[in-house]
């Protein structure tokens, strides 16, 4: 299991998250802020992070499953509780909420925390059950399906299933060329093609506008044999 998870999803935590999971520092701010997110009855504004700084997206679900949802993210980050109990607590507070509102705007955000629960338990098969789920869910925003799409292709890569992992990056929206490029210079990496990683990782070093993973990519390049 890994280390029990910060208070705040610092810079230096999220480098090390092999997933790059950018959503959850967009998790981490509507956390520190939920009382101002709870105000309306119907409206939520959720902030989610993308590929450079915060992008806002307006979503409308019930202050009921807003709260629900907030609650089980309290369990999540209790860092009061032991590691056992928060893994335990919160995995079922996700799941119930997933169960009680299976086509909610706020299902996706769920299952990623059920995805990201299960990689600390290094349960696999949850993790890629969880992942799928935000791939199929109908009201999966780009930012979700970009991770989602991502995580996925990873565990392949890891596996050597290359040909399933690069169909999964092929579908990483628009918005996110950078992680897919990314993604496709770990995976050429992994395959022994250095010409084709250094082309992916390249891209996404000369990205006009700034990205999150132009130093990885940099560092991944300079340790390119």
């Amino acid at each position: 299991m890994s280390k029990h998870a910060p208070e705040k999803l610092t810079k230096d935590f999220l480098k090390n998250d092999p997933l790059i999971d950018w959503v959850l520092r967009g998790m981490d701010f509507v956390h520190r802020h939920r009382t101002r997110f709870l105000a309306g009855s119907t409206g939520l504004l959720l902030l989610v992070a993308g590929a450079v700084g915060w992008k806002i997206t307006s979503q409308h679900w019930s202050e009921e499953q807003a709260k629900e949802f907030f609650d089980a993210e309290n369990i999540y980050y209790g860092i009061q509780l032991s590691q056992e109990e928060r893994a335990r607590l919160s995995k079922g507070a996700f799941q119930a909420f997933v169960e009680n509102h299976p086509r909610a705007a706020l299902t996706p955000y769920a299952w990623m925390y059920l995805g990201r629960l299960a990689r600390e338990e290094n349960n696999l098969k949850d993790m890629e059950a969880a992942y799928r789920q935000v791939i199929d869910h109908g009201q999966t925003n780009d930012d979700l399906l970009a991770q989602a799409l991502s995580g996925l292709a990873s565990m392949l890569i890891d596996k050597k299933d290359f040909s399933g992992a690069k169909d999964l990056l092929e579908k990483i929206p628009d918005g996110y060329q950078d992680l897919k490029h990314f993604q496709l210079g770990q995976l050429e990496l992994a395959s022994g093609n250095t010409a084709q990683a250094r082309e992916h990782l390249l891209m996404v070093t000369q990205q006009e506008k700034g990205s999150a993973l132009k130093d990885q990519a940099q560092a991944t390049l300079d340790n390119i044999p």
